[in-house]
């Protein structure tokens, strides 16, 4: 039983299938959208199968992270990450919630980075992006 829900939550999407052929395994990579934008604040994490006594409250996550495979196969391709930065320049990324853990601030600005790259993207395009890992902040 989980009994506090974790102050990042990664969840991996399986975007992958395996198939046989001929006696070969081949792997196709899933193209299906995943609708994101459902994703981007989870409000209730579910807690009624918890003892009051551990979480006596819903948390709220936001989508802070998603990672893609650029790529048609398993054996080949390349990954790449939408990131929700920080909207003002002159505020730090993170801030110190008192206990030397880091919270990360609300950002509706989205950049796109890769190996050489960083550019500024589109919430519409982070949130169409072919999701493989998206990643949330609890929000305290």
């Amino acid at each position: 039983m989980i009994a506090f829900g974790p102050k990042i939550l990664c969840i991996h999407f399986k975007r992958f299938r395996i198939k046989f052929e001929n006696g070969l395994v081949i792997g196709e990579k899933d193209t299906s959208r995943i609708d994101l934008e459902s994703f981007e604040q989870i409000k209730e994490f579910d807690s009624k199968n918890c003892p009051e006594s551990s979480w006596s409250k819903y948390a709220t996550y936001k989508l802070f992270g998603i990672v893609c495979h650029k790529g048609k196969t398993l054996g080949n391709g390349h990954y790449v990450a939408y990131v929700r930065g920080n909207d003002n320049v002159n505020k730090p990324e993170c801030v110190s919630s008192g206990n030397d853990e880091k919270e990360i601030n609300g950002s509706s600005q989205w950049y796109f980075a890769s190996d050489d790259e960083v550019r500024q993207v589109s919430r519409e395009q982070a949130l169409g992006a072919e999701a493989y890992i998206a990643f949330f902040h609890r929000q305290d």
